[in-house]
């Protein structure tokens, strides 16, 4: 049941961030994240920016009364996904249960890459930055790949499990681990 529903709120969040794509930019910056307003439909990381807002301030056409509109564009069939997705240039990055992270086309659902050389479960929201994929494993290892061929990049061994998310600022990729 957890798979499952937590499966839907991704989905629902990519349907979202498709939803957005469809509006111009407004002219201002966000808070916290110091993006442009260019990177519209990217959701780069657990609950947004690094102040963990959850909030995207270019997000203009959905609320109560027009979610009730949304229709579903496409649907993934893994069913081991467990990680909250990260969007970037559209693209969609999802890691799961079996130690799989996934690559998908943002406007079709089409896999575009699959790595599976995680050892465990992944339960850490994936970052994207500057072409990087960065997410943490319960076998306690922090992984870098690359985000448009999920060419592993390097891995850094932690204490133990790494159950929260990345956070990638000024180039240095900050994650918590059980000690």
């Amino acid at each position: 049941m957890r798979k499952t529903s937590i499966f839907w709120f991704a989905f629902l969040m990519i349907i979202g961030c498709m939803v957005a794509a469809q509006q111009p930019a407004p002219q201002s910056n966000p808070p916290c994240g110091g993006r442009s307003a260019k990177a519209l439909v990217d959701w780069p990381q657990f609950r947004f920016d690094l102040c963990h807002t959850g909030y995207n301030p270019n997000e203009f056409l959905l609320s109560p009364t027009t979610v009730g509109n949304l229709v579903l564009d496409w649907k993934y069939g893994a069913q081991e996904l467990e990680t909250s997705p990260a969007v970037v240039d559209g693209m969609v990055y999802v890691g799961g249960w079996d130690g799989v992270v996934h690559a998908l086309k943002a406007d079709t659902g089409a896999p575009l890459w699959e790595h599976a050389g995680m050892g465990e479960m992944l339960i850490s929201s994936p970052a994207v930055a500057n072409d990087v994929v960065y997410l943490g494993s319960l076998n306690g290892i922090l992984y870098a790949l690359k985000a448009s061929t999920g060419t592993l990049l390097w891995k850094y061994a932690t204490r133990d499990m790494v159950v929260s998310s990345p956070a990638v600022a000024n180039g240095v990729v900050y994650v918590g681990s059980f000690c």
